[in-house]
């Protein structure tokens, strides 16, 4: 989410600002839980500021240019933009790379994996400084997802590709960083596989777990499939199957509580060829039970409160793919549910290409910085 260890300078003239004012600023919805500074006008998405860090969040994010820049059939690109607590917003990268991106806990380091520039053959995990813009090389090729600043594990840790197997899938292997920071991985557990595959997975805030999903996508609703969600303790090498679906239903996205005792992921279900409903739900992890906190929805959620009463999403654009993306702030009605409180459209702004607004029109992984959470 520049391979030069170098010094680069950030571009001010890129700063993201919102062009519209908030929307839902009344009253909190009726039934709701309110968190300690979610009334705060000066933090409308509920975070607080980490002393003198600029930023509460990252997100990969793209703008019109980026659809622009792309070519038939490529991966999408995207560079990695920060959420300050006003709500405004900052493009910290510029070179149409392909980006996973999460903040250290004291919000002072962004740890960015992925390609730093569009179609690029290797795979980088570099560091940057929120105050200076200064860059460092971490580690390079290998393929690195699920990015994590982590507590109780220093450091970062990640899942990297360092092998192949002998029908050339990857062997993916839970590491860290080397602590002597000599740039290489020191890994926290054997390759792991699954008999079906698995596409997703999250760490827990202490670094102890690693949460992942198996099976496929849903295709239709005759597909006689089962999907589970998965957790690896990376010290031990117990694995737990914590949530499990079959005959179609299948989570997409995974995320967290701050006491690691609940993970909240967005299951889709085939209903028609064609044809899906998507519900966002939360398992305990100590009872296996199930809740669904929202309807007909598809997006990805994070908790955003140390208590996990309120979440964040980003809304994709529905009707046309060059409106703003939403962020919302969501928090818990009395019967568990989670309704939306407020919500911010992202745009590039004052300063850009003689005034011009330039719309986020697409962002993915939204993670939060430990210290920003209520």
């Amino acid at each position: 989410m520049g391979s030069e260890a170098t010094p680069r300078r950030r571009s001010h003239r890129r700063g993201v600002l919102l062009t519209a004012g908030l929307a839902a600023l009344g009253a909190l919805a009726t039934g709701c839980t309110p968190d300690a500074g979610m009334d705060e006008p000066d933090h409308p998405l509920g975070l607080v500021p980490c002393g003198d860090a600029p930023y509460v969040a990252v997100f990969a994010g793209q703008t019109e240019r980026h659809l622009a820049h792309e070519l038939p059939g490529s991966t999408p690109s995207s560079d990695v933009y920060g959420l300050r607590a006003d709500g405004t917003v900052e493009q910290v990268t510029d070179d149409y790379g392909t980006y996973e991106a999460v903040l250290s806990p004291d919000a002072s380091t962004i740890y960015a994996a992925g390609r730093p520039v569009p179609h690029g053959e290797t795979e980088q995990l570099v560091a940057i400084d929120v105050s200076t813009g200064a860059r460092e090389l971490l580690a390079e090729g290998a393929a690195f997802a699920a990015p994590a600043a982590v507590g109780e594990l220093p450091g970062l840790a990640l899942i990297a590709w360092t092998g192949r197997t002998a029908d050339g899938a990857a062997d993916p292997v839970p590491a860290r960083l080397d602590p002597e920071g000599s740039r290489g991985l020191e890994p926290l557990t054997s390759p792991w596989s699954t008999p079906g595959g698995w596409y997703d997975a999250a760490w827990s805030p202490s670094g102890r777990l690693l949460a992942y999903l198996t099976g496929s996508p849903p295709l239709t609703p005759e597909v006689d499939q089962v999907a589970e969600v998965v957790v690896l303790d990376v010290q031990s090498g117990a694995v737990e199957v914590v949530a499990s679906w079959r005959g179609g239903p299948s989570p997409q996205y995974l995320d967290w509580s701050p006491d690691e005792s609940r993970l909240v992921t967005t299951v889709t279900t085939p209903l028609a060829p064609g044809r899906f409903a998507r519900d966002v739900v939360e398992v305990d992890l100590a009872t296996g039970e199930r809740a669904t906190l929202r309807e007909d929805n598809g997006e990805r959620h994070v908790y955003a409160s140390r208590d996990g009463a309120a979440l964040l999403t980003l809304r994709q654009p529905q009707e046309d793919a060059t409106d703003a993306v939403l962020v919302r702030l969501l928090a818990r009605a009395d019967d568990g549910t989670a309704v939306t409180v407020r919500e911010l459209p992202l745009a590039l702004g004052e300063g850009v290409d003689e005034g011009a607004d330039e719309r986020v029109v697409g962002a993915l992984d939204l993670a939060v910085a430990d210290c920003a959470l209520p």
